[in-house]
């Protein structure tokens, strides 16, 4: 039997290393396994359907807020540019309870109104949608949980209200709320809901 030196063993090595990625390498571009799905040949019709539980729309009788607010999606106009009417679309806010400074318009502005939360105050956020497609609020950075969060599969359509309410669990900080409906946050962003 011969002695394993550092240079044999580093040959041997070399050798299976090349063997393995040898073998991981096909020859053979039909295989299944190299296959590269074409989009739309998957079937969707093969798959189950998930049924979603409806869109909240009654207030929790056992959640007791802090703080109170209605807030609604709206078609509008704003003059952006000297005289000229701009279609946008904004988030109009009302204070139905808590402090008066806790919903504040922004001046001179289309965008929705800034709220002034606490960390510990228990929220509730009416969102009336009545715009003439799906929408839901996502409030981004804030820790809530998952059905209060604004995920596309929660969006409500136009008429139709979702009520949030959670506790503000996060430190002070600049937290954004935007609207996230599957597909078409970009373009209600820009058209104002922010």
């Amino acid at each position: 039997m011969t002695k394993l030196t550092r240079r044999n063993f580093l040959r041997l090595a070399g050798a299976g290393a090349a063997t393995a990625v040898l073998a991981a390498c096909n020859a053979n571009p039909n295989r299944a396994g190299n296959a590269t799905p074409v989009p739309g040949s998957m079937n969707p019709t093969s798959v189950s359907p998930v049924t979603l539980p409806p869109p909240t729309a009654v207030p929790s009788a056992d959640f007791l807020p802090d703080v109170e607010i209605a807030l609604q999606a709206v078609a509008d106009t704003a003059v952006i540019f000297p005289n000229i009417d701009t279609r946008v679309w904004r988030i109009r806010g009302e204070l139905l309870q808590g402090d008066a400074g806790t919903l504040q318009p922004v001046p001179d502005s289309y965008l929705g109104p800034t709220l002034r939360l606490r960390r510990g105050q228990k929220v509730r956020i009416h969102f009336t949608n009545e715009l003439p497609e799906e929408s839901i609020i996502h409030w981004h950075g804030l820790h809530v949980p998952a059905n209060m969060d604004g995920h596309p599969q929660y969006a409500v359509g136009g008429g139709q209200t979702y009520v949030y309410e959670f506790e503000v669990r996060n430190r002070a900080g600049t937290y954004w709320y935007h609207p996230h409906p599957h597909g078409r946050t970009g373009p209600q962003v820009y058209a104002g809901l922010a």
